[in-house]
Formats: C-alpha cells, structure tokens, sequence
C-alpha cells in the first residue's frame, strides 16, 4: 500500500510513533520495512494518510523539533524539514543492535540521542551540549 502501513503484516512492522506537539490530532511514523516516514491524521474512524517522506535507509527513531523532524538511522541523527529535505545530518556510532530512540525537549531548544553507549544531549542547531 501507498503508506506502508497495510503492508505490516508482510513486514518488520512499525517503527517509531512521534504525536506532533503542533496538532494534537496528527502523527509522524516510521516505516522502516519501506524506507519511509509518514504523516497521519487522526480521526475517531482512523487514520487518515497525509503524506510520506523517503528516506536512504529504515528510519529507527523520530520526533518534531517546531517544523523540523529530527530521525534517527543506525549510523546518523538526520534533521528534517517538513517536506523531507535535509537540514543537517550528525554522523553517530554504527549499531543496529537496537532502535535509537530519538527525544525533544519541551521546548524545543535541545534534542538527546543515543551514540554508541552514550546518550548526547544536543542544541537545536546541532551543537553538543553534553554526552
């Protein structure tokens, strides 16, 4: 199916579930079994498919940063706009031993990520504030 998530049954499944801050009624999703992360409205008969970015590798983690998506792969925390293209990418240690959670603060300012055994706590513009 065009949003994956008809497909679950043939697949790996959902990955992560990010609620929007911005609109209590929407969702971004990962779909790692189709490279893919997906926007949805909720509504009390389901969910309604707004749109999907692709991207180069499954997606494990992801959360909305105000208009960004932050996202996390098994080798890099990759920074969206809304309509996919690429704002920064900050490489990390490989694993794919587990999902890499990704987390945005309440107010936007930082993001925490996990990087091999560590977990870095970053500014919205990427700098590292402490690991």
């Amino acid at each position: 199916a065009e949003d994956g998530i008809r497909d679950v049954e043939r697949s790996r499944g959902l990955g992560d579930v990010y609620k929007r801050q911005a609109g209590d009624d929407e969702v971004i999703v990962t779909l790692p079994h189709v490279c893919k992360i997906a926007h949805y409205r909720i509504h009390h008969d389901g969910l309604k498919f707004l749109g999907a970015i692709s991207t180069y590798s499954a997606p494990e983690g992801v959360a909305c940063m105000d208009d960004k998506i932050v996202v996390s792969f098994g080798d890099c925390i990759k920074v969206l706009s809304e309509d996919g293209t690429e704002v920064m990418s900050i490489p990390t240690q490989e694993s794919y031993t587990y999902t890499a959670p990704v987390v945005v603060s309440r107010d936007n300012s930082r993001f925490y990520h996990r990087d091999g055994d560590s977990i870095v706590c970053r500014s919205s513009d990427g700098d590292q504030i402490f690991r």
